[in-house]
């Protein structure tokens, strides 16, 4: 487009964007209101922009239908079969919603963006649920990044979007937000080329499924409730009685004369694992694994849910919980060897 050529011939150094990010975002909005772009009455895009924001509107809600009719997405959502899937709606109301847009009827365009907006969401959820389906029905590699290109593609088209929903009243929402695309095309435009961010990006990816995925796993091992904490104690209680009974039978396995090195190692892992399959069926908890179990969902509630802000108040409450819960796991194993 003419907005990326003329960035490429400013944008010169992949690192153009420390500058432009460096600079505040007042000094920005001061610049933009300078540049006085012409617009049609009641429309506060200006007209050298109109037509670009729409074809890019075009480009990545299409995109979108497209990657959510692949087939990895559509053995997750049977309702497509019926012709009810939320990507195929979001193209169809895309060109309702432009058609009343370009034609001036701004009343109904209005009532048409909401709807767009609805169904937009409907396809973030969408993706939320197949991902929360993958620890039950398992994933792929193709899936994971076909998965984060339509969420990358439903965030640019909702940025895009938010330039049609300002009236002409609303100029200094309009400067913050052109601002703001502004700063993210510089961006997108100096680091296009290079494939640290790419690599980066698509590791923390990973990260995040696997954290994800685990740290369900952690979050039954930290009580909340007063009935959690004594149920804590109470499987703990139990899985000091298994590893007392593995420690029994290691005594005797090593009293055994004659015994060659080999036979040996096999029966002591076997021994091993048999308590470990046994404390896992019988849902006990054992103090000196369960900090394994949880660190993940430590890390996960560290991460921050937005900009890589950290809850501060809900980081103090999950260290509060887990070393409750780790005190109780601590104090049901010493019950049982102190008893033994």
């Amino acid at each position: 487009s003419e907005l990326t050529d003329l960035l490429q011939e400013v944008i010169c150094n992949k690192k153009d964007y420390h500058w432009v990010n460096g600079i505040d975002e007042e000094t920005w909005m001061a610049f933009f209101s300078l540049i006085d772009l012409p617009k049609t009455k009641d429309v506060l895009i200006p007209n050298t922009f109109f037509q670009p924001l729409i074809n890019s509107l075009l480009i990545i809600g299409n995109r979108i239908s497209t990657l959510g009719l692949e087939p990895e997405i559509l053995s997750r959502m049977p309702r497509v079969e019926e012709y009810h899937s939320d990507f195929l709606a979001l193209s169809t109301e895309l060109h309702v919603f432009l058609n009343a847009y370009q034609s001036g009827m701004y009343a109904e365009a209005s009532d048409e963006l909401k709807q767009l907006k609805v169904i937009l969401s409907q396809c973030r959820d969408s993706v939320q649920r197949i991902r929360k389906s993958q620890k039950n029905r398992g994933t792929s590699i193709r899936q994971v990044y076909t998965l984060l290109r339509i969420t990358q593609n439903i965030d640019r088209f909702q940025k895009i979007l938010q330039f049609f929903e300002l009236k002409n009243s609303d100029k200094e929402k309009q400067l913050r937000l052109t601002v703001s695309f502004f700063k993210q095309l510089v961006y997108a435009e100096s680091t296009n080329k290079g494939v640290r961010a790419h690599i980066k990006e698509n590791t923390d990816l990973l990260a995040y499924q696997v954290i994800e995925h685990t740290s369900s796993v952690g979050k039954k091992y930290i009580t909340v409730t007063k009935k959690q904490y004594f149920e804590s104690v109470w499987a703990a209680m139990k899985g000091g009685v298994i590893i007392v009974i593995a420690v029994i039978i290691k005594a005797f396995i090593g009293d055994i004369d004659g015994l060659a090195l080999l036979p040996s190692a096999l029966l002591y892992s076997l021994n091993y694992a048999a308590a470990f399959v046994v404390i896992y069926v019988t849902h006990s908890a054992l103090a000196t694994k369960q900090p394994s179990m949880t660190a993940s969902y430590i890390a996960n509630a560290l991460s921050g849910k937005e900009k890589g802000e950290v809850d501060l108040e809900e980081a103090a409450d999950t260290i509060i919980r887990l070393s409750r819960s780790q005190f109780a796991s601590v104090l049901g194993n010493l019950i049982v060897f102190c008893a033994l």
